[in-house]
């Protein structure tokens, strides 16, 4: 089974990094060129005694088009301020994910329901990852259910899967084998991801860097059209107030919103809430053959490790279908 990540990607994704960046690397590298060579342009030498019209446009020619120096500061900061969002991703919200992710399965404070996996495809090209509803019995509220999105690593519906609950927060659940299989994602993916930040950093510092320098290099040549008393405020109102909000803050809300989802979001129901078609599927299976039922009672059934809502009835040895199958386990 070939296992989707994007939060946690898998092996090799960091050279898709480094190579897809390569071409803008390449064009701030021509930019730092320009800016360097810009003050031995003709236009920038054109001797004090020199006043005839047709001359200065002979240098000009000679210069040729030029980019503005504050456009290529304008870029720099642009990248300044990708970068520094990509780092503060991968240093602050993946490494919190993970963790949120393994509480699920290190954490005592941890519940295990019997539940269902229902799977949507999704055919837009903008979603990476799979998504299904989990429906499973809520703990506090007798008779209802809990519907909630999860996301999965597993494109296909699944019945009688083991959903961990955290406990305190009935709508976290998630299912225990696409947990299984996100942790296993990224289990020896550590020492890569650190890869990641330190690439990402060094691409902020060079920006910044980047940038300075071309300011440094307006200040040597004589051009109005170079906006040199803007350039500065532009800097500092990039550097002070913009990354912050946008790299720092942004991936603050991201992961507000990501817990939330994962911890906090789902809706309460009752059987008769379900949808059509989720109700058609999600107990149609409650109609099971009594041979089945007689295995649940035998001690090789992992049924025993189940308590059912309709406990008596099934000590008694009746053959009727418990009344729902989303129930504990112990």
């Amino acid at each position: 089974m070939r296992v989707r990540t994007f939060l946690a990607p898998a092996g090799g994704n960091l050279m898709q990094l480094m190579f897809s960046s390569l071409p803008m690397l390449g064009v701030l590298i021509y930019f730092l060129y320009s800016a360097t060579i810009r003050p031995s342009k003709p236009i920038y030498n054109i001797p004090e005694d020199v006043d005839d019209d047709a001359e200065i446009q002979r240098y000009i020619d000679e210069t040729g088009s030029l980019v503005p120096l504050y456009q290529m500061v304008h870029i720099f900061l642009g990248f300044f301020v990708l970068w520094s969002s990509l780092a503060v991703y991968i240093t602050f919200f993946v490494p919190k994910r993970r963790r949120l992710m393994e509480s699920y399965l290190n954490s005592s404070e941890v519940e295990r329901v019997v539940g269902d996996i229902y799977y949507k495809p999704t055919r837009s090209r903008c979603h990476m990852t799979d998504y299904a509803y989990a429906v499973y019995a809520h703990r506090r509220r007798e008779g209802c259910l809990i519907q909630k999105r999860v996301r999965t690593y597993q494109p296909y519906t699944r019945e009688k899967v083991a959903i961990l609950v955290l406990k305190g927060k009935p709508y976290s659940g998630q299912a225990q084998d696409d947990i299984d299989l996100d942790v296993q994602s990224y289990s020896g993916d550590r020492d890569r991801t650190n890869y990641a930040s330190c690439y990402s950093i060094t691409w902020v510092i060079f920006t910044l860097l980047g940038s300075i320098y071309i300011m440094l290099q307006m200040d040597k040549i004589d051009d109005e059209f170079e906006e040199r008393a803007n350039i500065w405020r532009v800097f500092y109102g990039t550097i002070l107030i913009a990354t912050p909000i946008l790299a720092v803050g942004g991936n603050l809300l991201k992961w507000s919103l990501h817990y939330n989802w994962v911890v906090n979001r789902g809706e309460t129901v009752r059987d008769e809430q379900l949808t059509p078609t989720s109700k058609e599927k999600a107990f149609t299976r409650l109609k099971e053959e009594d041979s089945e039922i007689s295995t649940c009672l035998s001690d090789t059934c992992v049924g025993q490790e189940l308590s059912y809502d309709n406990q008596e009835a099934l000590e008694k040895g009746m053959k009727n279908v418990p009344k729902t199958h989303y129930v504990s386990m112990t």
